[in-house]
């Protein structure tokens, strides 16, 4: 990382007063409580419009398995938004690349485990909760698209928290804005009310508005447009 680079890092970081640089880095993480809390109330408003209470008893079904895979994805965007930070605070920056570079194979380790665990114990657990067959096919069917997707929620996550490392809230808030715009704005009623995929439309949605700019993020990371530049050779390095 250049000089002037890694200043802007720390002006970013810590180059205000302390209430100030407070504000400016909450930003991000407060657009993230609020899009997720957003994105349970209109996802709820779509099913019920479109699925009904099938379709409704299906989701809340999955609510905690929902929250378990979410669980992994929140981990690398804390883990990369705290390690890298401190990795600017000791004045190591040449090590954030290699940082990046572990927590996205973690993540796509994350992409195997997620499912693994979750696909197969669904309906079991479903029916021993007491739930109909058509409401435990629905949970499965929900869970389904989540559960294969779930690596590039933990790509996207886990680029959100590198930016968030840099001192780059606000982006970060304003791309959450976005994906939830798209996703329940735009594709959850296309494949609910148009392609009539039922309770499988919104998790499909989710996995697109997470998946696309998780993976162009990555690239813009690996391009060299952001502070931390990691490079592709670090894949092939044993984790740091």
């Amino acid at each position: 990382m250049k000089q002037s680079e890694m200043n802007d890092e720390i002006k970013r970081l810590a180059g205000f007063p302390p209430l100030v640089t407070i504000l400016r880095l909450m930003i991000g993480p407060m657009c993230s409580q609020v899009t997720s809390t957003l994105y349970g109330i209109i996802n709820t408003i779509w099913v019920s419009k479109y699925v009904g209470e099938v379709g409704m008893a299906s989701v809340a079904l999955d609510i905690a398995w929902e929250g378990i895979a979410r669980s992994f994805d929140l981990f690398l965007l804390t883990s990369g938004s705290t390690q890298i930070a401190a990795l600017f605070g000791k004045n190591q920056s040449e090590e954030c690349g290699q940082v990046i570079c572990d927590l996205l194979r973690t993540a796509l380790i994350f992409g195997c485990i997620v499912p693994a665990i979750l696909l197969p114990i669904n309906k079991p657990l479903s029916r021993w909760f007491g739930a109909n067959p058509e409401t435990i096919q629905g949970a499965y069917d929900y869970m389904l698209p989540q559960g294969v997707g779930n690596v590039f929620t933990c790509i996207f996550l886990a680029c959100c928290g590198f930016l968030q490392a840099e001192g780059r809230t606000l982006l970060v808030g304003i791309i959450d804005l976005v994906c939830l715009g798209i996703g329940m704005g735009v594709l959850n009623p296309i494949f609910l009310g148009v392609f009539k995929f039922g309770v499988m439309g919104p998790a499909i949605s989710t996995i697109i508005a997470d998946g696309v700019p998780g993976i162009l993020l990555t690239i813009l990371f690996f391009s060299g447009k952001f502070g931390v530049k990691p490079k592709l050779s670090g894949f092939l390095k044993p984790f740091s």
